[in-house]
């Protein structure tokens, strides 16, 4: 640890942009994660704490992969029924 890190001005909190209100919140709550179709970045969108519980929940991270789907080791089992 630096003289600097305990004696200088504390970084800026993290802030984002609300989907609802479109005001800056330093206290953003994450709604949803989108990824781009052509496998670009993903985007996690923020709501302020007053509309987070009014939007709703969208994807997070890996939740349609197969592990999050309990699809985990079917492959080639769909002409064996």
């Amino acid at each position: 640890m630096t003289r600097e890190a305990l004696t200088g001005p504390p970084p800026e909190p993290f802030t984002a942009r609300c989907v609802v209100c479109h005001r800056r919140t330093t206290a953003p709550v994450a709604v949803r994660h989108t990824g781009s179709p052509s496998g670009g970045n993903a985007v996690t969108l923020y709501a302020c704490p007053a509309h987070a519980s009014s939007v709703a929940p969208g994807p997070f991270g890996d939740e349609f992969a197969p592990e999050a789907e309990g699809l985990e080791g079917r492959e080639g089992l769909e002409g064996a029924a």
